[in-house]
């Protein structure tokens, strides 16, 4: 059986990783305004190049390029092919930037690189969903159905438990080096007790949040507030400040109540 046409708009880690997961099982196009470097992608995974304004031999695209090129893709590919249904991955627009009749955004709950599987992935879809869950599914992924009004809270949602995770992960990473000569474990220990934080908010909720501002313990906020400076010294008494208020105002320590301390 002749396999189905899937063209591919981009040449990024997700447009690569795409490439990968699908090639065994699409006949791949790929294009792109870089055309040289769509070149070098069509010839390094021995699938077909097309040029980037001109007839699309699919029914169906994937636009994976960045979240401002992404309308006018789709409204340059509508001019030279009025018949194709548009696919888009970000994580913040909804479907409804697509120009194309048919159209979905599906996003992974995960960060890509080239060499990304899709396999157990959670994506997020919203649009005319028909059109692109045969493509998860084939990709090995899972997904549930958003409304396209909430696309942008959904990824907003996800911005404070990946990037502001990473952020306090690589923030705290450079107090310790100041402390001095750390050992070589200490990468798994940081690690481990990420996963463990973040493991006991998900089975506890706010319940599950540690440290002095959960405590109530000012006197400690106040002394290692103290040690820091611009950004990261707002930044410390900012989440100390939310911790403090989401435990009542008073941490465990009921009879503090002064948060205009933090």
């Amino acid at each position: 059986m002749p396999k189905e046409p899937l063209c591919i708009v981009g040449t990024g880690k997700v447009a690569q990783a795409l490439i990968k997961n699908l090639k065994d099982h699409y006949l791949i196009h790929i294009s792109s305004p870089s055309e040289d470097r769509a070149k070098e992608l069509a010839e390094k995974y021995a699938i077909n190049y097309i040029p980037y304004r001109g007839p699309l031999p699919c029914h169906r695209v994937i636009i994976v390029r960045r979240d401002s090129d992404i309308e006018k893709t789709s409204e340059e590919l509508i001019r030279f092919a009025p018949f194709t249904s548009h696919i888009h991955m970000s994580g913040m627009l909804s479907s409804q930037v697509l120009k194309s009749e048919k159209k979905c955004s599906m996003h992974p709950i995960m960060s890509i690189t080239p060499d990304t599987s899709f396999k157990g992935v959670l994506f997020a879809v919203e649009g005319n969903i028909d059109i692109c869950t045969d493509i998860i599914e084939t990709l090995g992924g899972k997904y549930f159905e958003i409304e396209t009004e909430k696309k942008a809270l959904y990824h907003t949602a996800l911005v404070f438990i990946s990037n502001f995770t990473a952020l306090n992960t690589l923030m705290g990473l450079a107090l310790l080096r100041e402390v001095g000569k750390l050992p070589p474990e200490i990468i798994e220990s940081v690690r481990n007790l990420a996963y463990r934080s973040i493991d006991n908010v998900l089975k506890h909720g706010k319940d599950g949040l540690t440290g002095p501002a959960a405590r109530g313990d000012l006197e400690t906020i106040d002394i290692e507030s103290s040690l820091l400076e611009g950004f990261l010294r707002e930044l410390y008494i900012l989440q100390s400040d939310v911790i403090y208020k989401l435990h009542s105002g008073g941490g465990d320590n009921s009879e503090k109540d002064d948060s205009s301390k933090i």
